[in-house]
């Protein structure tokens, strides 16, 4: 008996064998909670892709040093740290989108579930905002009449 196989599983052909290699464990992971769709190819694909070029930027970071010297001795910075946190946090964008590491996605027909904020810096944030009136020129509040 043939099995039914979802056609969004299957690797694109471009990707490199890193890439499929990752694109195989996530496509599996959400075929198995029935969330892949043909529609999260693209930014399945632009994952798996982008999450093998931070592995090589991890790799040159760790090679050549947080830290170099340039052309006139100057301590600096490798450029590959920031090329890495840009796209940690692009990563992290489409993991949060296809749900996957751990992120919950929202779908029509779900119940949207409370989250709560980790840290009291949060929680300011989450508060509804007021509306703010000056104090009068006495520094008490304007008296209603």
């Amino acid at each position: 008996m043939k099995e039914n196989v979802n056609p969004a599983a299957r690797p694109p052909k471009t990707l490199s064998k890193e890439a499929a290699t990752l694109w195989k464990h996530y496509a599996a992971e959400l075929d198995n909670r029935q969330m892949l769709l043909q529609a999260d190819t693209a930014a399945l694909e632009r994952l798996c892709v982008l999450e093998v070029q931070a592995a090589k930027l991890v790799s040159q970071i760790e090679t050549e040093g947080v830290l170099y010297k340039d052309r006139d001795g100057d301590t600096r910075r490798n450029p590959a740290l920031m090329a890495l946190a840009n796209l940690s946090q692009i990563v992290e964008g489409l993991k949060r989108s296809l749900a996957l590491g751990g992120y919950y996605r929202h779908r029509i027909g779900e119940e949207r579930k409370e989250e709560k904020p980790r840290s009291a810096l949060m929680a300011m944030r989450h508060q509804p905002r007021t509306s703010y009136s000056p104090p009068n020129e006495d520094g008490g509040k304007k008296n209603a009449m």
